[in-house]
């Protein structure tokens, strides 16, 4: 199975591999279906995650059911379980969105919700990082999961300067996330 992983990754570019998860995504969910790993975003429960990595294959990464990585679980967690995201209204900005969060948060009616990217075929706006074509002070939150931003001082000002609003903003990033309490769930393992 990694050797596939890796021919497939190898042969398809990325924005073609996002715009075939819509065709696969139900399949994978279904012939997954298990008690072994339990995906936090969608609460479904399989009997592996699939490999993943360009450099290096790691075994059960790769959420059947969501698409979502080892870090997109960690965050959603993180998001659920001590902060107030899911339960107050905010305007989101959402870089470098990933299918797995994308598809959930923009369903709910108390996010202002948007997305953007300088190459994904699935952001709403299409913008590099560095030069956001918005007004300081936009966001409340801004979600940058985007494994290949390479964090800058630059970048960090700039994402700063965006999402400030009064008393102070909160972000996360995968590369600034806290430590995590419960990190155990970070491998998908059913805690029941």
């Amino acid at each position: 199975m990694k050797s596939f992983a890796r021919w497939i990754l190898g042969i398809f570019p990325r924005t073609w591999l996002q715009r075939l998860a819509n065709l696969l995504l139900p399949f994978l969910d279904f012939y997954y279906r298990g008690n072994r790993f339990t995906d936090p975003i969608n609460d479904k429960s399989y009997r592996s995650f699939l490999p993943y990595g360009y450099v290096k294959i790691r075994p059960n990464a790769l959420s059947p059911g969501t698409l979502s990585l080892e870090r997109h679980r960690l965050i959603w967690l993180y998001l659920q379980r001590e902060t107030d995201f899911f339960k107050t209204f905010a305007k989101v900005l959402h870089m470098a969105p990933e299918k797995a969060f994308m598809t959930r948060l923009s369903k709910l009616k108390h996010l202002a919700y948007t997305t953007c990217d300088l190459e994904s075929p699935l952001a709403e706006v299409k913008a590099d990082i560095c030069d956001l074509p918005f007004a300081d002070a936009s966001f409340d939150w801004i979600l940058c999961g985007g494994g290949g931003v390479r964090p800058s001082v630059r970048l960090y000002r700039r994402i700063s300067s965006c999402d400030v609003k009064g008393r102070g903003a909160r972000r996360t990033c995968t590369s600034g996330l806290p430590r995590y309490r419960n990190a155990h769930a970070l491998d998908g393992r059913s805690a029941r």
